[in-house]
Parts: C-alpha cells; sequence; structure tokens
C-alpha cells in the first residue's frame, strides 16, 4: 500500500491566485473607469438622424432649427445633410463650432434658407 507524503514545504507555500480583497476593489474601481471612458468616448447621433462614419443624414426629419441637433453632433462629421427639412429658415456660420472637420453641408430642399452670414 502506497501512502503520499506531502513535505511541509508545499503546504506552507500556497500560491494567491485571487488578490486581496482591497486590491479586488481597486481593479474593479479601474476597470469601471475605463468603461466609462470607452463609452463616453464613443459618438453619440442625434436621434432625429444616422450617422455612419464621418456622414451624419438628417433629411426628411421636420427639423425647424438647426441648434436643436447642433450639440448632438459627432465632432468628427464632415459631411452634414440637412435637406427636405422645409422649416429650416437659416443657418450661420456659427450654428456648428465644434464640427471643424465639416467639409459639406447639404441644405437641398430646405425652402427659403438665407446665404450663411
Amino acid at each position: 500500500m502506497y501512502r503520499w507524503i506531502t513535505p511541509p514545504e508545499t503546504t506552507r507555500s500556497v500560491v494567491r491566485v485571487l488578490p486581496r480583497s482591497r486590491d479586488t476593489s481597486q481593479y474593479f474601481l479601474l476597470m469601471c473607469i475605463l468603461l466609462v471612458g470607452l463609452v463616453t468616448s464613443q459618438t453619440v447621433c442625434p436621434p432625429e438622424c444616422a450617422c455612419h462614419g464621418v456622414t451624419v443624414d438628417c433629411r426628411f426629419r421636420s427639423l425647424t432649427d438647426v441648434a436643436d441637433i447642433a450639440h448632438l453632433l459627432p465632432p468628427e462629421v464632415e459631411d452634414l445633410d440637412l435637406g427636405d427639412n422645409p422649416a429650416i429658415l437659416a443657418v450661420n456660420r456659427t450654428a456648428f463650432p465644434l464640427l471643424t472637420g465639416l467639409r459639406r453641408l447639404r441644405l437641398d430642399g430646405c425652402r427659403r434658407v438665407q446665404k450663411m452670414q
């Protein structure tokens, strides 16, 4: 009959698999901060529009004023289509201060739109 004998060093040197409880809460807090950072860094699209990369399509949305959506637009927008919103009356140069990469603003189908001031 065989009998297993374990040396005393083996029983005393137990490897810690889980960190201490204080360390666990710190890791959890760090993961939450990283997750919030990832979520907030993603762009938000106005509910009235459809966003596809750097293009925002707000056609046929019955918009009355660009100020309603200007603060919700992702800053990386290059192409903004506000066409076919007949209630939009004017768009000035300061309407989209955060859209520094805006290359094309489409207003076709908007009646009575005044030129950018």
